[in-house]
């Protein structure tokens, strides 16, 4: 009996492995299905056409559609109550949803078709914004709404007003700690009134390159922007997208109370100039430092035995007219180089040269074969 049991509390707990392996697995699977679908799903997208699959007309039942019959059998003056409203309209009440027209496969584009579109940049900010967003001009939002604006922020379908000059800023070589980016008009505004980057002041009108915003109701805030490309006779002209569902210029009146203010690009590059400039005044050091580096062996040379002779040499000259003359036409080379050497070491000891280092080193020895020589020579010179 006890095997028993013991028997099937193992088949128990082997049953319920196997479940759990069963939905691991299960689970896993779907996991990766959808990760499938979402990848091949991720460059694709559906549009309504303008073709209808349902084969119903759109109608909603109106007055019309009734007609007031009498539902009272008695005898007596009748009353509202007495009435009422019968359908004699034939024709279905029917709305069209999605479901009712047919729909479009959208190929959407790659990061590398639309930067095949961005012009090449100088780098200069004003002047490349408004190469790019000149670059713009005539592109349409696909069918299912996604651009490829809203696909290079994140946000493929949504209102791409504000993520169009995002773009630009962007492929301009403006970073967002320069100039913030944004997808819609309001935290946009937000983001440049908190980093004091909006000009309202129109004494000083924007430049061609600046960034213009507009209050296109009046109301007092920012609903609109676009790339300016010229300012001339009091108007100002505008790149900006989600015109019409599409990129195209907009032409405004410097008067005008729908001009809100505008960001100015032209300052970067006016901070950006004096730093062109610092590359050279680095340069300067280096120069500098070219005499230094020279300096170094000269320092070296005193300690070496070519600094030794050439410190010597004027004493040498000096102090040897009488004595080597006589000595160079009676003797060798030979005797008269050790006298030289000797000479030189009594020259070179009160100069404070390096020699005063190697003089303690000199033994006695060395010391009286010197005053040897010297007395030979003294008296080779008197026989003469």
């Amino acid at each position: 009996m006890k095997n028993r049991a013991e028997n099937y509390i193992l088949w128990l707990n082997k049953l319920k492995a196997g479940r759990r392996r069963a939905m691991s697995l299960v689970l896993a699977l779907s996991v990766l299905v959808s990760c499938s679908v979402f990848w091949f799903m991720r460059g694709t997208g559906t549009a309504l056409t303008d073709e209808l699959t349902c084969g119903l007309n759109e109608h909603t039942h109106s007055e019309k559609c009734y007609e007031r019959t009498l539902k009272c059998e008695e005898d007596h003056e009748h009353s509202d109550e007495c009435y009422e409203n019968k359908l004699i309209c034939k024709e279905k009440e029917h709305k069209h949803t999605s479901a009712c027209y047919k729909t479009k496969t959208v190929k959407h584009e790659t990061k590398k078709e639309w930067e095949a579109t961005i012009p090449k940049t100088t780098g200069k900010y004003a002047k490349d914004i408004v190469k790019v967003a000149a670059s713009q001009v005539g592109y349409k939002e696909q069918e299912d709404g996604v651009t490829r604006y809203g696909s290079w922020y994140g946000s493929p379908s949504s209102d791409w007003n504000v993520m169009f000059v995002s773009f630009c800023m962007h492929y301009a070589g403006i970073s967002k700690k320069q100039i913030p980016a944004g997808s819609g008009c309001s935290s946009w505004q937000a983001k440049l009134d908190k980093a004091g980057l909006i000009k309202k002041d129109l004494k000083e009108l924007p430049k061609k390159g600046d960034i213009l915003l507009v209050d296109s109701n009046e109301d007092g805030k920012c609903d609109r922007t676009g790339i300016i490309v010229d300012v001339s006779n009091g108007n100002i002209a505008t790149v900006e997208g989600d015109v019409n569902g599409k990129v195209d210029a907009v032409n405004y009146s410097v008067k005008s109370d729908a001009v809100y203010g505008f960001v100015s690009v032209n300052a970067l590059d006016a901070e950006k100039a004096p730093s062109a400039e610092k590359p050279s005044e680095t340069a300067k050091p280096s120069e500098t430092a070219k005499p230094a580096g020279t300096e170094a062996p000269a320092e070296t040379v005193p300690s070496g035995s070519t600094g030794s002779d050439d410190e010597t040499k004027p004493a040498d000259s000096k102090e040897q007219p009488e004595e080597t003359k006589p000595s160079e036409s009676s003797m060798p080379a030979e005797e008269t180089e050790p006298s030289e050497s000797s000479e030189q070491k009594d020259v070179t000891e009160p100069s404070g040269s390096t020699g005063e280092t190697e003089a303690p080193e000199e033994t006695a020895e060395t010391t009286e074969s010197t005053e040897a020589t010297e007395s030979t020579e003294t008296t080779e010179t008197a026989g003469t």
